[in-house]
């Protein structure tokens, strides 16, 4: 399939057809990779792996942020 990039404001962006979308249960919501490799652009949706990793991570520097306000809070 070739696709041509598309003006959206100041950026470029890319159309996935929705047959792909579909193919691969993507929508709007969907976090996607993207990553280089040997100068190919791939794009994929994040595994549920790479999901819980990136919510533990957060969940870690919210607890850290606010580790105070969580004390009172408990008090």
């Amino acid at each position: 399939m070739i696709q041509k990039l598309v003006k959206h404001g100041d950026e470029l962006a890319l159309v996935i057809d929705r047959e792909l979308l579909r193919a691969l249960q993507i929508d709007e919501l969907t976090e996607l990779n993207i990553s280089l490799k040997e100068g190919q652009i791939l794009i994929a949706p994040i595994s549920d792996a790479e999901y819980q990793q990136r919510f533990q991570e957060a969940m870690t520097e919210v607890n850290e942020q606010y580790a105070e306000a969580f004390k009172k809070l408990s008090e």
